[in-house]
């Protein structure tokens, strides 16, 4: 029976697999992650909103979070609950209803944070365990003028933030800054209420009307909420997962 004669490759023909190899790899590398952003930015519009005045001329962003007691909240910063002209209502507005009046639940003394009743839903945005330095994150809001905007960034540190809320003229001024987060300190002779929060610095690229912006990791969880943006870059920084959770433990 004669024997069968491997077929031997020339040297030119024998590494010709790497070429559509090295392609596949380049292509899969360059689409893949911006494949998966859409689909984060596309997972992350369901469940964000507009919160604001009736005519959204003053706004923020919020978005769909479930509390302790299993009940689904709007989530948004504290000064964005601040447009509200009485207090006790504001309007929020999703993609596909006009803007409705909703109460407020509870404002954080602690952090800049705000509590708002839902409009109807049947999905949420989750909370992260934690987060890590360096994390690829990806936040969407409604800056202004923009419209609805996603940004991508990474976690850079902790940090503690210094605003700067109100100068202190009478008695009444004072007992509003009378709060945790608060302290009075004198500039210039003058006495103003300042707030201290615990944040954490992103490379979000961050404008007015992102605060309240869920910032999701790439499992799709919340790892912070945008409050601020750095003046020098226009960087976003977050209130962590780990202030959220301690706001909703009572919800």
């Amino acid at each position: 029976m004669p024997k069968k004669r491997a077929t031997k490759l020339s040297p030119s023909l024998r590494h010709l697999w790497i070429v559509p190899t090295v392609f596949c790899l380049f292509v899969s590398s360059y689409f893949i992650p911006s494949l998966y952003e859409s689909y984060l930015v596309h997972y992350i519009k369901n469940k964000t909103v507009l919160v604001g005045d009736k005519e959204m001329r003053a706004h923020g962003t919020g978005f769909f979070i479930q509390g302790n007691s299993g009940i689904t909240y709007i989530l948004t910063n504290g000064h964005v609950c601040g447009i509200s002209k009485d207090g006790e209502n504001i309007y929020v507005q999703t993609a596909s209803m006009k803007p409705l009046p909703r109460r407020i639940i509870a404002v954080s003394d602690d952090s800049d944070l705000c509590l708002i009743e839902a409009v109807p839903t049947i999905d949420y945005l989750k909370l992260a365990t934690g987060y890590s330095k360096f994390e690829t994150v990806v936040s969407l809001g409604f800056p202004a003028y923009y419209g609805f905007v996603p940004s991508k960034g990474e976690i850079i540190e902790d940090k503690v933030t210094l605003l700067i809320d109100f100068p202190i003229t009478n008695s009444n001024e004072r007992a509003l800054c009378n709060l945790p987060k608060n302290k009075i300190i004198k500039i210039q002779d003058q006495n103003f209420c300042i707030s201290l929060i615990k944040s954490v610095q992103t490379t979000i690229t961050t404008f007015g009307g992102n605060s309240g912006s869920p910032v999701i990791n790439v499992w799709g969880n919340v790892v912070g909420i945008i409050f601020a943006a750095n003046t020098e870059s226009n960087w976003g920084l977050m209130i962590s997962n780990e202030e959220i959770n301690k706001f909703l433990k009572d919800f």
